[in-house]
């Protein structure tokens, strides 16, 4: 009897151990080292693609930098002044936050049409409007404007000696970049980030030299091990 339940015993513990999973067979190692591979080439790929995103935005503050030193600074000493947009009177002509670059012009070439950067009235107000009528009165030249935004005229009209000068170029939105790079805070702010993105571009250089180094080793151990 005692024999009997041995030889059961025995069986079923044969069964329950036919089911126990053995060790992997050697089918399971290329995957293995497949999916290693695909690790290993996934990493240097994500830090070539934020390299060249940080590059992109290296680019851009360049070019902020550049754009403020040409309006604000080289640009009025070649006696061209720059002028910012601040109102909405000038519509899609000239919107909101745009750079207008001036040229000299005496005020015996003004036509209508032209628009031109005036200072007007006793608090010597700036604006930009478009000539829209030319007259003489008293041996001088006067310019009546108007805002291509607005429904009528300028209510008074604007000796021709007044025109600071006619807009030979204007650029959107660079009037929001001269803005900023004119206050302390928007210079530091912008050689911050600038310091920052060169600081970034220098440890992701780093990272990719260290899988460099890193898959060139297990390139050398993986042929040692397949010989």
């Amino acid at each position: 009897m005692n024999a009997d339940r041995a030889r059961i015993a025995r069986r079923r513990a044969g069964s329950t151990g036919a089911l126990r999973p053995g060790p992997r067979s050697p089918a399971w190692q290329p995957r293995a080292a497949a999916s290693a591979g695909a690790a290993r080439a996934t990493g240097p790929r994500l830090l070539e693609l934020a390299g060249r995103f940080i590059d992109v935005l290296l680019v851009v503050v360049i070019a902020i930098g550049l754009t403020g030193v040409v309006l604000g600074r080289l640009l009025p000493a070649a006696e061209h002044p720059v002028y910012i947009v601040a109102g909405p009177s000038m519509g899609e002509a000239l919107p909101v936050g745009s750079a207008v670059v001036l040229d000299q012009v005496a005020p015996d070439d003004l036509v209508p049409g032209d628009i031109v950067t005036l200072q007007s009235g006793p608090q010597r107000a700036v604006f930009t409007h478009r000539i829209v009528r030319i007259i003489e009165r008293d041996g001088a030249t006067w310019i009546e404007t108007r805002g291509d935004a607005n429904p009528t005229a300028d209510p008074s009209i604007t000796p021709a000696s007044a025109v600071v000068g006619r807009v030979a170029v204007a650029i959107p939105e660079a009037g929001y970049v001269l803005m900023l790079l004119s206050t302390i805070q928007g210079v530091v702010l912008i050689l911050a980030v600038g310091g920052l993105l060169l600081a970034l571009g220098w440890w992701l250089g780093s990272l990719a030299d260290e899988w460099a180094v890193a898959a060139a080793r297990g390139a050398v151990r993986a042929s040692a091990t397949s010989r």
